[in-house]
């Protein structure tokens, strides 16, 4: 299929694995997939950082089998996806696997900090132009702006971590038209997050 479609590699989100079983099962996934994959087709693993999945995945040895390991640092209750939380999360995956096989989630949505109802990066710099780039709430929607993203994303490299994994790139605004979509990033304002991201990043 992958060849059949021009696809680099794949991706696993298995929300969540709990019992032994289970994580026995996501391992031997891993491992097959590794094989049938060979050595040079990326194969990436996202994970919910809270202390168990990192244990369980340094046991499981999954980075030797998978390139990357994807943190979903984001979807707290309430504001839900902070500096403190995701530095938290690196410091965290990084005492128990790898630095270089971790990416550091960063959200391109907002979640309602009181029933966690959620709206695109897009529909936040609509409805709220200009949108200031330090600014990461309007209203009861807390989100990643700009000057944050940039923010993680460089302390992602710092850390010596292998990247940064962004959920989804969809959800940010367009400086230009694609197809159908037209042109909604304001001319004021942070401009697109994945703009902040490349900011960030050794050129």
């Amino acid at each position: 299929l992958l060849d059949a479609h021009g696809l680099d590699g794949l991706d696993y989100n298995w929300e969540y694995p709990w019992t032994p079983a289970e994580y026995e099962g996501l391992f031997a996934l891993l491992r097959e997939t590794r094989a049938a994959l060979g050595a040079h087709r990326p194969l990436t693993l996202a994970y919910y950082p809270d202390g168990h999945q990192e244990r369980q995945l340094a046991a499981g040895k999954a980075a030797e089998s998978a390139d990357l390991l994807h943190m979903m640092s984001y979807d707290q209750p309430q504001e839900h996806s902070t500096w403190a939380f995701g530095a938290h999360c690196v410091r965290q995956g990084k005492a128990l696997l790898p630095a270089r096989r971790l990416t550091m989630g960063l959200p391109f949505y907002s979640r309602d900090v009181r029933d966690g109802a959620w709206k695109t990066y897009e529909d936040l710099v609509r409805r709220h132009h200009p949108l200031d780039p330090a600014t990461d709430r309007v209203g009861n929607d807390y989100f990643n702006g700009a000057s944050m993203i940039e923010k993680k994303t460089a302390f992602a490299v710092t850390q010596g971590l292998g990247g940064v994994m962004i959920w989804e790139v969809g959800q940010d605004c367009r400086q230009q038209a694609v197809g159908p979509h037209p042109v909604t990033c304001p001319t004021e304002g942070g401009g697109p997050l994945l703009a902040a991201v490349t900011r960030a990043l050794p050129h």
